[in-house]
């Protein structure tokens, strides 16, 4: 599934170009925790996937830490 970095830097508030890089990492490394967490990424188009990944490119880009993704559903 392809996730688009318009879709994610207009979830995330990013204006600009300075950033890319740094979210598109980020896409990689939520996709990467989803699948450690057993989240496959699915073939077509799936909106809560989607939401997923966006939600925790925010928390990973605001924290650095896949981890505050637990405490922010956990409560």
């Amino acid at each position: 599934m392809n996730i688009s970095l318009d879709a994610v830097k207009s979830y995330c508030r990013v204006d600009g170009e300075e950033e890319d890089a740094l979210l598109l990492s980020l896409v990689d490394a939520a996709k990467d925790y989803l699948e450690g967490a057993g989240v496959m990424e699915p073939e077509a188009e799936e909106p809560l996937y989607l939401l997923a990944v966006k939600a925790l490119v925010l928390v990973l880009g605001a924290t650095g830490d896949a981890n505050m993704w637990i405490a922010v559903f956990a409560d």
